[in-house]
Protein backbone atom coordinates (compact mmCIF):
# COMPACT_ATOMS: atom_id res chain seq x y z
CA UNK A 1 0.00 0.00 0.00
CA UNK A 2 1.80 3.10 -1.27
CA UNK A 3 1.25 6.44 0.43
CA UNK A 4 -0.35 9.11 -1.73
CA UNK A 5 2.25 11.41 -3.29
CA UNK A 6 1.59 15.12 -2.85
CA UNK A 7 0.40 16.93 -5.97
CA UNK A 8 1.27 20.34 -7.27
CA UNK A 9 -1.07 21.72 -9.93
CA UNK A 10 -0.22 24.42 -12.43
CA UNK A 11 -3.25 26.10 -14.00
CA UNK A 12 -2.95 28.21 -17.14
CA UNK A 13 -5.54 31.00 -17.30
CA UNK A 14 -3.72 32.96 -20.02
CA UNK A 15 -4.53 32.86 -23.73
CA UNK A 16 -1.43 31.00 -24.88
CA UNK A 17 0.24 27.72 -24.03
CA UNK A 18 2.85 27.63 -21.28
CA UNK A 19 5.85 25.38 -20.70
CA UNK A 20 6.32 24.31 -17.10
CA UNK A 21 8.92 22.46 -15.06
CA UNK A 22 8.27 21.55 -11.42
CA UNK A 23 11.36 20.15 -9.75
CA UNK A 24 12.96 19.82 -6.33
CA UNK A 25 16.45 20.41 -7.73
CA UNK A 26 16.99 24.17 -7.94
CA UNK A 27 20.44 23.85 -9.57
CA UNK A 28 19.09 21.61 -12.35
CA UNK A 29 16.13 23.90 -12.97
CA UNK A 30 18.30 27.04 -12.96
CA UNK A 31 20.67 25.49 -15.52
CA UNK A 32 17.77 24.36 -17.75
CA UNK A 33 16.07 27.75 -17.56
CA UNK A 34 19.35 29.53 -18.41
CA UNK A 35 19.88 27.36 -21.50
CA UNK A 36 16.31 27.88 -22.69
CA UNK A 37 16.47 31.65 -22.11
CA UNK A 38 19.74 31.81 -24.06
CA UNK A 39 18.17 29.86 -26.93
CA UNK A 40 15.16 32.21 -26.95
CA UNK A 41 17.42 35.29 -27.03
CA UNK A 42 19.54 33.84 -29.83
CA UNK A 43 16.51 32.84 -31.89
CA UNK A 44 14.83 36.23 -31.45
CA UNK A 45 17.91 37.73 -33.06
CA UNK A 46 17.87 35.45 -36.11
CA UNK A 47 16.11 37.21 -38.95
CA UNK A 48 16.55 34.25 -41.31
CA UNK A 49 14.30 31.77 -39.49
CA UNK A 50 10.54 32.33 -39.40
CA UNK A 51 8.87 33.04 -36.06
CA UNK A 52 7.18 29.61 -36.06
CA UNK A 53 10.47 27.83 -36.78
CA UNK A 54 12.18 29.64 -33.89
CA UNK A 55 9.34 28.83 -31.48
CA UNK A 56 9.36 25.14 -32.49
CA UNK A 57 13.12 24.88 -31.93
CA UNK A 58 13.03 26.51 -28.49
CA UNK A 59 10.15 24.34 -27.22
CA UNK A 60 11.81 21.16 -28.42
CA UNK A 61 14.75 22.25 -26.26
CA UNK A 62 12.45 23.04 -23.31
CA UNK A 63 10.81 19.62 -23.48
CA UNK A 64 14.24 17.93 -23.56
CA UNK A 65 14.96 19.80 -20.30
CA UNK A 66 11.85 18.40 -18.62
CA UNK A 67 9.36 21.18 -19.36
CA UNK A 68 5.78 20.16 -20.09
CA UNK A 69 3.33 22.03 -22.30
CA UNK A 70 0.02 23.14 -20.78
CA UNK A 71 -2.57 24.46 -23.24
CA UNK A 72 -4.33 27.77 -22.67
CA UNK A 73 -7.13 27.50 -20.09
CA UNK A 74 -6.02 24.05 -18.94
CA UNK A 75 -4.10 22.65 -15.97
CA UNK A 76 -1.80 19.78 -15.16
CA UNK A 77 -0.87 17.88 -12.02
CA UNK A 78 2.79 17.31 -11.18
CA UNK A 79 4.07 14.76 -8.67
CA UNK A 80 7.85 15.11 -8.61
CA UNK A 81 9.87 12.78 -6.42
CA UNK A 82 11.31 15.00 -3.73
CA UNK A 83 12.61 14.44 -0.23
CA UNK A 84 12.16 18.03 0.87
CA UNK A 85 9.32 20.43 1.68
CA UNK A 86 9.95 22.83 -1.19
CA UNK A 87 9.64 22.66 -4.96
CA UNK A 88 10.74 25.08 -7.65
CA UNK A 89 8.62 26.10 -10.62
CA UNK A 90 9.84 27.64 -13.88
CA UNK A 91 7.33 28.74 -16.51
CA UNK A 92 7.70 30.22 -19.99
CA UNK A 93 4.85 31.26 -22.27
CA UNK A 94 4.85 29.85 -25.81
CA UNK A 95 5.95 33.29 -27.05
CA UNK A 96 9.05 33.13 -24.84
CA UNK A 97 8.03 35.31 -21.87
CA UNK A 98 9.49 34.08 -18.55
CA UNK A 99 6.58 33.96 -16.08
CA UNK A 100 8.47 32.33 -13.21
CA UNK A 101 12.11 31.41 -12.75
CA UNK A 102 12.79 28.83 -10.03
CA UNK A 103 9.84 30.16 -8.03
CA UNK A 104 9.78 28.31 -4.66
CA UNK A 105 6.53 26.75 -3.50
CA UNK A 106 5.80 24.29 -0.70
CA UNK A 107 5.22 20.68 -1.71
CA UNK A 108 1.47 20.03 -2.22
CA UNK A 109 0.73 23.68 -3.10
CA UNK A 110 -0.33 24.91 -6.52
CA UNK A 111 -0.09 27.98 -8.76
CA UNK A 112 -2.00 29.75 -11.53
CA UNK A 113 -0.67 31.76 -14.46
CA UNK A 114 -3.32 34.48 -14.71
CA UNK A 115 -4.60 36.21 -17.87
CA UNK A 116 -1.88 38.88 -17.57
CA UNK A 117 0.81 36.15 -17.31
CA UNK A 118 1.49 36.73 -13.61
CA UNK A 119 2.04 33.84 -11.23
CA UNK A 120 -0.45 33.47 -8.39
CA UNK A 121 -0.53 30.99 -5.52
CA UNK A 122 -3.78 29.06 -5.28
CA UNK A 123 -6.08 28.56 -2.36
CA UNK A 124 -5.45 25.04 -1.06
CA UNK A 125 -7.79 22.59 -2.78
CA UNK A 126 -8.88 25.05 -5.52
CA UNK A 127 -6.92 24.84 -8.78
CA UNK A 128 -8.45 28.01 -10.30
CA UNK A 129 -8.94 30.23 -7.21
CA UNK A 130 -6.00 32.28 -5.93
CA UNK A 131 -5.20 33.00 -2.29
CA UNK A 132 -7.13 36.28 -2.50
CA UNK A 133 -10.29 34.39 -3.55
CA UNK A 134 -10.29 35.44 -7.23
CA UNK A 135 -11.51 32.80 -9.68
CA UNK A 136 -9.30 32.63 -12.79
CA UNK A 137 -11.41 30.09 -14.68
Amino acid sequence: NNPVKPSTHVANACDEAIYVCVNGDRAFLTQSQTEISAAISTQKGQASASYNERITIQWDLAMRHGFTKIAAHDFLRFQPDVDRDELFVSIFTASGHLVAGCFPIPVDKSVIVDKKKNLRRTRYGDIWIDEQGRNHR
